[in-house]
């Protein structure tokens, strides 16, 4: 019973984890995702043994609590959760800006380059 409370757990913390580290989700429930996961951090349930096979699945899904959003990873095991949250959404925050100014700057470019604007603007 011990084995399979403690599997639950730590299901519930990667769901939790991986609810940070999304950008699309509204407030609130990044509020109750905080709240949740540093109830389950104070429980302090031990981490699995994974097999070495299989540490390389792990880490491309985020189960290894790390994230990558553009050129930047967090490590939200490695933090509190409230830190962990604000880290992922400047690292989504840095993406759009850098985004939008790779837009702009082809763009720009394109424009300079005598391309009529309707052509783009219908891209």
């Amino acid at each position: 019973v011990k084995l399979k409370a403690a599997e639950a757990a730590r299901d519930a913390r990667m769901d939790l984890e991986s609810r940070l580290a999304d950008k699309n989700l509204p407030v609130h429930t990044i509020l109750e995702s905080i709240k949740s996961l540093s109830e389950l951090i104070e429980l302090d349930i031990p981490s699995p043994k994974v097999a070495s096979e299989s540490s390389e699945e792990v880490k491309r899904d985020g189960s290894d609590g790390k994230y990558v959003v553009g050129d930047v990873t967090v490590d939200v095991r490695a933090h509190q959760p409230s830190l962990s949250c604000l880290l992922l959404q400047a690292a989504h925050f840095t993406n759009l800006v850098s985004e939008a100014v790779e837009k702009t700057e082809s763009i720009t470019k394109r424009i300079y380059n005598g391309e009529p604007l309707l052509s783009i603007t219908g891209d």
